[in-house]
């Protein structure tokens, strides 16, 4: 979807985001752009958050994955930027969150490398 922003009118609204229950799930955002602009995002009616996305070409779309907490059942996405032109979006997908020991895998923090 192309042609978002400069406006507050441009934008675009996915307001049949179901979830089963409440919690954290993974935000995917698939987008193009040549250079950097500013992605607005709301979630259920807040204030939007501004995405600073940045690609070097309108015909290779680029990902970036956010953490958001949705509630159980229906949610809203609005995309645009009420300023400035947003980038193109080619995908939105919601999915769980991942977790980590079901895959196999183990985290923690990387040791802070030594100030020289």
């Amino acid at each position: 979807m192309g042609n978002l922003g400069g406006g507050a009118a441009n934008a675009v609204t996915f307001a049949n985001v179901d979830v089963p229950t409440a919690g954290v799930y993974q935000l995917e955002i698939d987008y193009a752009t040549k250079g950097a602009r500013v992605l607005q995002m709301s979630l259920n009616g807040a204030m939007a958050q501004d995405l600073v996305l940045d690609g070097s070409s309108f015909d290779d779309p680029v990902a970036t994955v956010l953490e958001v907490r949705l509630l159980t059942g229906r949610n809203t996405l609005r995309f645009g930027n009420a300023i400035g032109f947003a980038p193109d979006l080619d995908r939105v997908v919601v999915a769980p969150r991942p977790v980590l020991a079901r895959l196999g895998a183990t985290s923690r923090a990387c040791p802070a490398e030594p100030v020289r």
